[in-house]
C-alpha cells in the first residue's frame, strides 16, 4: 500500500486535490475558485496595511505622536496607610 505523503497545511489547493481523487470535479472547482479570491483578498489587505503603515510614518514627520500619559490608580496599593 502506497501511502500519500500529508501536507504541512491544509489550503484549498489540498482540498480540490482530495475532492478531485474522489471524482468531485465541480467541488474541486469551487474550491480552488474560492481559494483565489481569499488569497486575493489576503493580498488586498496586505497592500491596505502598508499603505496605512507608511501614511502613519509621514504623518509622523511633521506631527509626532504625543506621549500617552501614565493611567493612574486611585485605589491603595500596599504601601498606603489608609
Amino acid at each position: 500500500m502506497q501511502r500519500i505523503a500529508e501536507p504541512c497545511t491544509i489550503d484549498a489547493d489540498v482540498i480540490a486535490e482530495f475532492l478531485l481523487r474522489h471524482g468531485w470535479e465541480s467541488s474541486a472547482e469551487f474550491v480552488r475558485y474560492l481559494g483565489a479570491k481569499t488569497k486575493a483578498q489576503n493580498l488586498e489587505a496586505a497592500r491596505w496595511r502598508d499603505a496605512y503603515a507608511a501614511v502613519l510614518a509621514r504623518l509622523e514627520q511633521y506631527e509626532p505622536r504625543q506621549p500617552r500619559p501614565e493611567p493612574i490608580s486611585y485605589k491603595p496599593d500596599w504601601t498606603c496607610d489608609g
